[in-house]
């Protein structure tokens, strides 16, 4: 019985030496690290963002453009961390005025823009 244990032993150690080598040699690349990020949820993330976006004073934004770690995610999803950003109370004076829209490009790819109505004069959404 101890032979086995210390056979299991060693090709344990031997297995953690191989992985801890394969995982120092392996370092990611850019892309591989925004999907990472695409893929992580953070409490109240869509909060802060539309609150940075409200106060920026821009009229609108392309949220993958101006979020790159975002871009990964679905436009659905998006659409809908946005629109519950609004109605949060941590959310700051002036979040009522934001439209989140979705659109497809010529690609076919969805993305979503956030405008700041306020900002923008003349401009009404339709019901």
């Amino acid at each position: 019985m101890a032979r086995a244990r210390k056979q299991a032993s060693a090709t344990s150690d031997s297995n953690t030496e191989q992985k801890g080598n394969n995982r120092m040699a392996a370092s990611l690349t850019t892309d591989q690290i925004m999907e990472l990020l695409s893929k992580t949820r953070r409490k109240g993330e869509y909060t802060e963002l539309l609150n940075e976006f409200v106060t920026s004073q821009e009229a609108g934004v392309s949220v993958g453009e101006k979020w790159p770690h975002l871009s990964g995610k679905k436009a659905t999803t998006l659409k809908q961390g946005f629109e519950a950003a609004k109605d949060k109370k941590e959310a700051v004076d002036g979040a009522d005025k934001i439209v989140v829209k979705s659109d497809k490009g010529d690609d076919g790819a969805e993305s979503v823009y956030l405008i700041n109505l306020a900002l923008v004069e003349g401009v009404e959404v339709p019901a």
